[in-house]
């Protein structure tokens, strides 16, 4: 009888070291598993949040392009992208512009400005030569109309 009890004795002890080491590896695989599911949502935020600066960019660039290239634009408009949007705002104070354009991407939120300001001078020419001491001689019928400088 006491040779049974020491191979059931045994038994308990292969049985003990299963159950820590199976319980063990379940434990670092779940630690594991939280590391990643963290960092893949860290990454989505990342990339959610450069689509909303970009967004956001977009429709800043769109309202200085139309400005400076003296193109329609509203003074408060929507631009759709992607699945993001951006809502730009422009404000006006003598010659100097103010746009805002608040881009939204997912739940990501993100507001960029920019000022522009217009200067108009008249250019008394287009095209510009550029003569040496002798001056600007002309032959066969060649005219300049408007200024000349020397």
């Amino acid at each position: 009888m006491i040779q049974n009890s020491k191979i059931c004795e045994r038994g308990a002890a292969s049985l003990i070291t299963v159950v820590a080491i199976l319980s063990s590896s379940l434990l670092l695989i779940g630690f594991l598993s939280l590391s990643f599911s963290d960092s893949r949502k860290i990454i989505n935020n990342k990339v959610q949040s450069q689509k909303t600066f970009y967004t956001s960019e977009a429709g800043l660039e769109d309202n200085i392009y139309r400005i400076k290239n003296q193109k329609n634009y509203t003074a408060s408009n929507n631009l759709l992208i992607d699945t993001g949007e951006t809502n730009i705002t422009v404000a006006s104070s003598g010659n100097t512009k103010t746009i805002t354009s608040e881009g939204l991407f997912g739940s990501i939120y993100r507001k960029l400005q920019a000022v522009v300001t217009i200067t108009t001078s008249e250019v008394s020419f287009h095209y510009g030569v550029q003569v040496g001491a002798g001056g600007l001689q002309s032959k066969n019928g060649v005219t300049v109309q408007g200024n000349m400088y020397s």
